[in-house]
């Protein structure tokens, strides 16, 4: 049924209080449209003019789903926790938003019907100079010089069944290859040889690092 605000009226006899409030209850019950409650159908908070605000805080428990705009000046979903932590569920016709961190356990991508987790994604990486100067180091740090060049994973993976790459930088006509050693679940060696002669070369590389969540 639909929500009525003007109703009960002020003149309505007590008994016939029942017949005005029910269809209101009902509206509630239902979520029909015409109630627009803000905390019933999500019904934009944002007042014209003014910034949008979130709700109060919840105390020690309870979560709150609500609606204001967004950074597009559309009305988007929104959710607060008991500590005042804001999500942003939807932008602009796509589920969360670019301000907002994500977690998951898993991911699958149709058509491909593998499920994806931490394993199939590049975890750290970086690149160095051929003296070992760290160029680039993302969730890792690197040392070493002289063909041989230690990156030390942080954090750690859980096993050593990581995949490190390696790939040089510094080839040309030398003809410098790369190969990588694993030494524990934080660790693992990069050579780099002149394949010619076979001996350790100072060759800058880059690397990227998957696997080790299983």
């Amino acid at each position: 049924m639909a929500w009525d605000s003007t109703l009960p009226q002020d003149t309505v006899k007590v008994r016939n209080l029942s017949l005005q409030i029910r269809p209101n209850f009902a509206a509630l019950q239902t979520a029909d449209s015409t109630c627009r409650l803000n905390a019933n159908n999500l019904q934009n908070r944002t007042t014209p003019g003014v910034a949008p605000v979130d709700p109060v805080t919840l105390g020690t428990n309870g979560y709150v789903l609500y609606s204001k705009e967004g950074t597009a000046g559309k009305p988007e979903l929104y959710g607060i926790d008991a500590d005042s932590n804001v999500i942003e569920y939807s932008s602009q016709g796509k589920i969360g938003s670019l301000t907002m961190g994500f977690k998951m356990v898993n991911l699958t991508m149709a058509p491909y019907t593998p499920v994806l987790t931490a394993n199939h994604f590049v975890l750290a990486y970086g690149s160095f100079s051929s003296g070992g100067g760290t160029i680039v180091a993302k969730n890792c740090t690197i040392s070493g010089s002289a063909g041989t060049y230690t990156v030390t994973l942080s954090p750690g993976f859980t096993n050593t069944l990581y995949v490190p790459t390696a790939t040089c930088l510094t080839s040309g006509a030398l003809g410098v290859a790369a190969n990588c050693e694993i030494v524990s679940s934080s660790v693992f060696i990069i050579r780099t040889y002149r394949m010619d002669i076979g001996t350790l070369f100072a060759a800058s590389c880059s690397f990227t690092v998957s696997g080790g969540q299983v």
